[in-house]
């Protein structure tokens, strides 16, 4: 699995500095773990892993659902108030993103490993002629 972002993009990209309290660097880097888990979920469905590269969208978006693991877990969550209420739409913004990647309608800056390219990437496609009245499959007749 690979982690999409580091501790000190998770600060640049929301997480509160007041808000670590007594979170270690290694609570954040599980939470950064985790959720790249979470964008490789939704990534698979479209590209081969590990990627080899991607852009900072991708480490936003992971770092949007560290930021909400950690606020909704060990150091506590008030969904709807204030701040805490913008770190859960920033989460649901983030799943609705990879959920787009998964989808092909969102095309995010990424290197795919096995030299698969995003772009054209198509499905194999199998037909069959009828040939009788029974139902009887037999070669494709060409027209």
């Amino acid at each position: 699995m690979s982690q999409y972002a580091q501790v000190a993009d998770l600060f640049r990209h929301g997480f509160p500095a007041t808000a670590r309290g007594r979170l270690t660097d290694a609570d954040l880097v599980a939470a950064i773990e985790s959720a790249s888990g979470t964008a490789d979920s939704y990534l698979r469905g479209r590209y081969s892993l590990p990627l080899l590269g991607w852009g900072d969208e991708l480490t936003k978006y992971v770092c949007w659902i560290a930021t909400f693991e950690l606020m909704s877990g060990p150091r506590g969550f008030a969904a709807g108030s204030g701040g805490d209420s913008n770190i859960e739409s920033r989460n649901d913004q983030a799943v609705t993103w990879l959920r787009g990647v998964q989808a092909k309608n969102t095309h995010p800056d990424v290197t795919p490993s096995g030299g698969q390219s995003p772009t054209y990437d198509q499905p194999k496609v199998l037909t069959r002629s009828v040939t009788s009245a029974s139902g009887r499959c037999g070669p494709n007749r060409g027209w």
